[in-house]
C-alpha cells in the first residue's frame, strides 16, 4: 500500500487536466487555421508545429493547409509536418503532390524535406 495514496490520485487529476488543456489549445489553433488573417494562420500553424507528436490530431486540417493561398504559410506547414515526423504520415499524399506542383520553389523544397523527415522517422 502507498504511503500517502492521495499521491497518485492527484498525480492522476493533473495529468487528466493537462490533457484536457492540450486538447482545447489544439482546438483553438484548429479553429484558427480557417482565419481570413494570414498571420493567425501563420501563427496557429506554428503554434501546431511547437506541440510536436501531440499535434497528430491536426495533422489532416494541416495537409489541407498546403492549399493556402500564402505561399509562407504553405512552406511554414510543411516545415511542421516534418518536425511531427512519422506521425504525419497521413500528410504524405498531400506532400508529395506540392512537391510536385506547387508554383513556389521554397514549398517544393520544404515538401521535399518534410517528406524525408516523414520516411527517415
Amino acid at each position: 500500500m502507498h504511503a500517502r495514496p492521495f499521491v497518485p490520485i492527484l498525480f492522476a487529476i493533473v495529468l487528466c487536466s493537462c490533457s484536457r488543456d492540450r486538447s482545447a489549445e489544439i482546438d483553438k489553433h484548429l479553429s484558427n487555421l480557417h482565419s481570413d488573417d494570414a498571420v493567425t494562420r501563420r501563427n496557429a500553424v506554428l503554434a501546431l508545429g511547437n506541440m510536436g507528436a501531440d499535434a497528430v490530431q491536426a495533422v489532416p486540417a494541416l495537409a489541407r493547409m498546403l492549399n493556402d493561398r500564402n505561399d509562407d504559410i504553405r512552406v511554414t506547414v510543411c516545415q511542421v509536418l516534418g518536425k511531427i515526423g512519422p506521425s504525419a504520415a497521413p500528410a504524405l499524399k498531400a506532400l508529395e503532390n506540392a512537391k510536385k506542383s506547387d508554383p513556389d520553389d521554397r514549398v517544393k523544397e520544404a515538401a521535399a524535406a518534410a517528406i524525408q523527415k516523414i520516411r527517415k522517422g
